[in-house]
């Protein structure tokens, strides 16, 4: 009780920001940049990345002076990797480089809390050092998808029972912890992902000559100062989120065949992202009426930029968790059409259209509501910006992670 901080381990296998560090890992990264402070230091370890990073000393980065990033010696899997030896050598080795960390960092800055997140692969040195010296440990849930069954016995017998304090980062998974063990829930606590919302945000509410002048310096062809985007941001590494894009590309490609408008040739469709089921989603763009107006962009690292000239975003698959994507959009002053997956309700509310799961006719349905009235366009660039700034913004979910961090290290003293 005499250190002047609480010190904190958050332990994730990816790595954020570099080219394969998405979900837990981008969570991970601005969890413990809002909640780090005076008096709660947070230490993230995390693979090596494969980008080059500035400033680093010792395989540590210091983001803040109460936030600081250890890389492990050991590359993190690839997402493409199914390999069952690769995948069980890469748990070795992490579980080992990282219990060999936590000696380090707990000699030099005794330990007060471990945070780990899902998938199950962190939690083994997270266990031991709550057996060998009393540390206890936060357990996130991202998702309900395991690619191998010992995942979920692992969460179910093991981390679940150990564990001090549950999150969930939706109600859907609050739900699947009560089933499991209603012992469980009452530990359990849902805490939404978050997105950064600056107040001095440029790229928001652009005007048509600003929307021209930004995208004439994106890397694609020229376009007309009045041109209208639809914006579709999804891997296609999931056969259920491909089909729901594809749903979308011929529900678009009707919709401009039906549309009366005189702007219908100016509407365009951008879809960003890729993945190993590309090629069904390029197939099915090549045999639609108006595929020249459906632009296939791949892997962008500039994407809020798309977002800020785009009138619509949509997200219109099958299976989803708390889609980061929607806040992103919707942090942009953009509107979303989305199926009602997952949280999508949660995070959209009145700011947008909710439609269900494979239903083209309530999407097209939303295309023409959309388009044809501006006042309705002007009322949801506004009710999303302030919806996701309101109840998604990192400041306020930092604020309700460090509540739990120091009710967890009170309650540790308290016994």
């Amino acid at each position: 009780m005499s250190k002047k901080h609480i010190t904190i381990v958050r332990i994730t296998p990816r790595v954020y920001p570099t080219e394969v560090g998405s979900g837990p890992a981008k969570h991970a990264f601005f969890a413990s940049k809002y909640s780090s402070n005076s008096k709660i230091k947070l230490i993230n370890i995390a693979s090596k990345p494969y980008l080059p990073i500035s400033n680093l000393k010792n395989n540590i980065k210091h983001i803040s002076p109460d936030f600081e990033i250890h890389y492990l010696p050991l590359y993190s899997i690839k997402l493409s990797e199914n390999s069952i030896y690769a995948q069980l050598t890469f748990f070795l080795w992490f579980n080992l480089l990282t219990i060999v960390e936590l000696f380090k960092i707990n000699h030099k800055d005794r330990i007060d809390i471990i945070h780990i997140h899902s998938p199950p692969i962190t939690a083994l040195p997270a266990i031991l050092f709550k057996f060998l010296f009393n540390i206890p440990y936060i357990y996130t849930y991202h998702g309900l998808d395991y690619r191998f069954s010992a995942h979920h016995y692992l969460q179910v017998l093991l981390i679940n029972r150990f564990a001090s304090k549950i999150i969930t980062i939706t109600k859907r998974i609050k739900n699947y912890i009560k089933k499991l063990n209603n012992k469980d829930i009452l530990k359990t606590v849902s805490i939404p992902n978050g997105i950064e919302c600056p107040n001095d945000n440029k790229l928001l509410f652009l005007n048509d000559a600003q929307k021209y002048e930004l995208i004439s310096k994106l890397d694609e062809e020229p376009i007309l100062d009045d041109q209208k985007i639809i914006l579709y941001v999804a891997k296609q590494q999931i056969l259920q989120k491909t089909q729901g894009i594809i749903d979308f590309v011929e529900v678009f490609d009707e919709f401009i065949s039906e549309w009366k408008s005189p702007d219908r040739n100016l509407l365009k469709l951008y879809i960003i992202g890729t993945g190993r089921y590309r090629n069904l989603l390029k197939k099915a763009i090549l045999g639609l009426n108006n595929q020249n107006q459906i632009k296939l962009l791949g892997f962008r690292r500039d994407v809020p930029k798309f977002f800020a000239i785009a009138e619509l975003s949509v997200l219109t698959s099958y299976i989803e968790g708390f889609p980061n994507v929607l806040l992103e959009s919707m942090v942009a002053g953009v509107p979303c059409i989305a199926t009602d997956v997952g949280d999508v309700k949660e995070i959209i509310g009145n700011a947008g259209f909710i439609v269900p799961t494979g239903d083209k006719l309530a999407i097209k349905e939303a295309l023409f509501t959309y388009f044809e009235d501006i006042t309705l366009q002007k009322t949801l660039r506004k009710r999303s910006y302030q919806r996701v700034r309101k109840k998604f913004n990192w400041e306020n979910v930092g604020k309700i992670m460090q509540l739990l961090y120091l009710k967890t290290y009170k309650l540790k003293y308290s016994k």
